[in-house]
């Protein structure tokens, strides 16, 4: 539990110092390098000897932190159960993030892996899994399991949609 708490941490330390470039620099807040770190980072800590690849595709966003931060939270959440669960008896596998713009202020995500499968139904207890509905409920939305092979999730969202 200790080491899922440090994972979680990881995820605000990452977006607390890209807040700070920001401040200093007066830009944005680089959301594809932003979760090309995180998931680099939590794929170095969950899969150590196996070789998972990365494959992230973010539009040029600016999103305020009421909507980042969840969606930071989020895909901690979602690539840590896809590199504990996703990759049973593999070593091989690739996690997805992909982010674009619908409109003006609507967004899609595309979260998942190329793993054995997973489902936040089947696993409604633990505490990422509660983390995750606390987090979309935030921003007003809800996340939807997608039929493909492996565990793809969509999540519609809208910047600045924070109750």
């Amino acid at each position: 539990m200790f080491k899922e708490t440090q994972k979680r941490i990881l995820s605000m330390a990452l977006l607390h110092e890209k807040m700070q470039q920001q401040d200093d620099t007066h830009k944005g807040v680089d959301v594809q390098e932003y979760f090309n770190t995180l998931i680099t980072e939590l794929i170095k800590s969950y899969a150590v000897g196996k070789d998972i690849r990365s494959e992230i595709n973010i539009d040029v966003l600016e999103l305020d932190m009421d909507t980042l931060t969840p969606l930071g939270l989020i895909v901690n959440e979602l690539i840590t159960n896809s590199l504990k669960y996703g990759f049973v008896e593999r070593n091989k596998g690739l996690v997805i993030v992909q982010i674009k713009q619908l409109s003006k202020n609507s967004f899609e995500m595309l979260i998942g892996d190329d793993g054995v499968g997973f489902s936040l139904a089947e696993n409604h207890e633990n505490l990422g899994t509660k983390l995750i509905r606390i987090f979309i409920k935030q921003l007003n939305r809800s996340i939807v399991l997608l039929n493909e092979p492996g565990t793809m999730y969509k999540i519609i969202f809208q910047k600045g949609s924070l109750n």
